[in-house]
C-alpha cells in the first residue's frame, strides 16, 4: 500500500498543469521508484542514487528542464519538476516504515549512509492508513472538483 500517496500529488498538481497530461503528472511523484527499480535491475543497490535528498534536487532540475524545453513555460515546467521532489518529501514524512517494511532506516540526505533521518509517521497501521488514504483520496478529490469546474467553463 505504501506508495499510493505519491500518486495524490499527481492528481492535485493536475488544476495546477491543466496543459499537462495527466499520465506525466502522476510519473513524476513516482520517478524515485522507478529509477531505483532499474538500479535494482542492474544490481545496483545504492539508495543514494535514487532516494538521497541531493539526487532528488538533480531529477527534479532534469525534470524541470525537460518540461522547460517542451513547455516554454516556467509554470508548466516547474510542476513536474516539484513533483519528482515531492517524493523525498513524503518518503521523509513517512521513513521508517516500520509498520509496512522491517527498515528502521530514515531517508538519505546525500551520500553518506551514516546519515539518516525522517519523521516516521508510517510506525504505525494507523499512520499507514492517514498517510495513504488521506493523501491519495484528497487528491483525487482535488483532481474530480478541478474536471467538474473545467467541464462546467465548456
Amino acid at each position: 500500500m505504501a506508495g499510493l500517496a505519491h500518486l495524490g500529488f499527481g492528481f492535485a498538481a493536475k488544476s495546477l498543469s491543466p496543459k499537462i497530461p495527466l499520465g506525466i503528472l502522476l510519473v513524476c511523484p513516482l520517478l524515485l521508484d522507478l529509477i531505483y527499480m532499474a538500479l535494482a535491475l542492474f544490481g545496483v543497490n545504492e539508495g543514494f542514487w535514487s532516494h538521497s535528498l541531493m539526487m532528488a534536487l538533480v531529477y527534479s532540475l532534469v525534470v524541470w528542464a525537460i518540461a522547460f524545453l517542451i513547455t516554454k513555460k516556467a509554470k508548466d515546467s516547474a510542476i513536474p519538476g516539484l513533483l519528482v521532489l515531492s517524493h523525498w518529501v513524503l518518503d521523509f514524512i513517512t521513513w521508517p516504515m516500520l509498520a509496512v517494511l522491517d527498515d528502521p532506516e530514515g531517508m538519505l540526505f546525500y551520500w553518506d549512509e551514516s546519515f539518516r533521518f525522517g519523521l516516521g509517521l508510517y510506525r504505525t497501521i494507523p499512520g499507514v492508513i492517514l498517510g495513504e488514504a488521506g493523501i491519495t483520496l484528497t487528491g483525487i478529490a482535488l483532481y474530480v472538483i478541478w474536471l467538474k469546474k473545467k467541464r462546467r467553463k465548456k
